[in-house]
Formats: C-alpha cells, structure tokens, sequence
C-alpha cells in the first residue's frame, strides 16, 4: 500500500512539472502580436502605443511592422490635425495605424492575442 500511494504521489508531482524546449523564441513570425516598448517625445503618444497589442504583418531586415487599432480619439488628435496620414488604413468605421519597431523594442509576443492581453494586464498592475 505504501508503494501504490508513493508511486502516485510521484506520478502527480511528475505531470505537473514537466519542462518544455523553445518556450521563448528568439523573434515573432509574421501574424505574431506584439506589445512594445516605445519610446517618442510625445508621452501620450508612446502610453497609448505601449498599452495596446499590435500584429506583425511584414518583417525587413531586422525591424518589423506592426498594424494598431486606433480608437477615434487617438484620431483626432494625432491624425486628423496632420496631412500625413500614409499609415492610415481605414477599414468600415475602424482605423488602423502602420509603424515600424525594431526587435530590442518588443517586450513580449505571442501567437495568441490572449496572452498579449494577459502581459498587459500584468504591467498594468505591477504583477
């Protein structure tokens, strides 16, 4: 009986502890999203960078471009003031914005949107 209860109590420890190889990768894929750490004179400009999540779509060379949701006030104090609006996409009643990061400004990506969502969540509360 001591062995049975020995011998499951190592199975569980053993299921749970398992290591995996590659859990994080050197650089994202195309379709990875992102969150970055970007750095721009205009503070409320980078605070609203760095709190959203954004998706690769192209990568050259070392630096990759990512597509943003941006939400209207963002628009209409960034963009709708300025006659450069080339990274402007607009899509229906949403507006994406184009730019370009380099690899030592990511801070986190994932194949999976949820996990960006929880990385900011946890920055967000100092977890």
């Amino acid at each position: 009986m001591k062995y049975i209860i020995k011998k499951q109590s190592f199975l569980l420890e053993h299921r749970f502890n398992k290591t995996y190889e590659n859990i994080k990768k050197s650089e994202p894929n195309i379709g990875d999203y992102v969150i970055i750490n970007f750095n721009y004179y205009d503070e409320i400009w980078a605070d609203y960078i760095n709190n959203q999540i954004g998706k690769i779509i192209s990568k050259y060379g070392g630096r990759y471009q990512a597509i943003y949701n941006i939400n209207d006030y963002i628009y209409k104090e960034y963009f709708e003031k300025r006659s450069d609006t080339q990274s402007i996409i607009n899509k229906g009643n949403k507006k994406y914005f184009i730019m370009y990061c380099d690899n030592y400004e990511i801070l986190y990506f994932s194949k999976y949107k949820k996990d960006c969502e929880m990385f900011l969540a946890a920055k967000k509360y100092n977890l």
